[in-house]
């Protein structure tokens, strides 16, 4: 992993406790990788999430990336089917389940996991991507760069996100499934 390689510290979130649990064996040894085992919302709070049973996983005509595939939302992920193969989307169409997960707002999650600073924000939250961005003061935290999943996104939301981030100094370029934005200048506060 590029974590492993670079030392980089970072903090991984996943609600999905077999998923999760992937990611411990992954990361065991690395203590500048810390993990937290919760979905982030507006909210601290229990939360189902809609989700591809684990055990369905090793059906054969399952697609591959159904692997962890989840949401809060059925009417714009693939998880209800949108921007999948209707072929692939019948393998577990009337198995979708809900999965209790703990969620915890941006704020709690960095601060119970004493973030210094966040150089690099990467949010791949299956639609609720830009309520994650919302949460996050970048005055205050001042990432060098964020990468979002917006393929899922309205488009109002979509609109949110580039207004938050071009009028946070960043320059922003996208492929229409994922956007990567970046600072030329770092605020002084953050250089340090």
């Amino acid at each position: 992993a590029l974590l492993k390689r670079l030392a980089w510290a970072a903090l991984l979130v996943e609600p999905l406790p077999d998923i999760f649990q992937r990611l411990q064996k992954t990361y065991d040894g690395y203590p500048l990788v810390k993990l937290a085992n919760v979905a982030v919302t507006r909210e601290d709070q229990a939360c189902e999430m809609l989700r591809v049973p684990p055990e369905l996983l090793d059906d054969a005509d399952v697609p591959d990336w159904a692997v962890g595939i989840a949401s809060f939302f059925s009417d714009r992920t693939a998880v209800g089917g949108v921007g999948t193969d209707p072929n692939d989307y019948q393998t577990f169409a009337d198995k979708v389940i809900k999965q209790k997960v703990t969620c915890v707002t941006m704020e709690k999650l960095l601060e119970e996991n004493a973030v210094p600073r966040i150089d690099y924000l990467q949010i791949d939250a299956e639609g609720y991507d830009a309520f994650l961005l919302a949460q996050l003061d970048l005055r205050h935290w001042h990432p060098r760069a964020v990468g979002l999943e917006t393929i899922n996104l309205k488009a109002e939301e979509l609109l949110e996100v580039y207004r938050t981030l071009l009028s946070n100094g960043f320059h922003v370029q996208s492929d229409g499934r994922d956007l990567f934005a970046w600072r030329v200048t770092v605020p002084a506060a953050a250089a340090s």
